[in-house]
């Protein structure tokens, strides 16, 4: 995938590997942009230099493999990323929080740790 990982749902539902493609083939148009840090923060060198990072992703997202490795980026670069897999859900479930209980579930636990910030 972007990131040279393996996809674990390359047909997810909402979004699919195909999708992300695309999207990336699009945006990156210019190959100059694969070495730009800031469009392709997976590439910096400089991630341990972040503030507390958290990321929640989704279980059958195509997406999942990137967010658990980014934040295992952090963390070998000195930083601090703490990494939430969203069981049972899909790419974009937060938009089903006022009709899927589990969808809204996820949303309270982001929510919390949001406000821990603040303590």
């Amino acid at each position: 995938n972007l990131a040279g990982t393996p996809v674990t749902h390359v047909n997810a539902p909402l979004l699919s590997f195909k999708d992300i493609e695309s999207m990336y083939d699009n945006y990156f148009k210019n190959t100059l942009c694969l070495k730009d840090k800031t469009a392709r923060p997976i590439i910096s060198d400089t991630l341990g230099r972040l503030p507390k990072t958290f990321v929640f992703s989704a279980e059958f997202d195509p997406l999942y493999d990137d967010g658990k490795n980014y934040c295992e980026l952090v963390n070998e670069q000195g930083g601090e990323a703490t990494f939430f897999k969203s069981a049972g859900l899909v790419h974009m479930h937060l938009r089903a929080r006022h009709r899927s209980t589990k969808a809204k579930t996820e949303f309270i636990k982001i929510v919390k740790v949001i406000n821990k910030l603040f303590e």
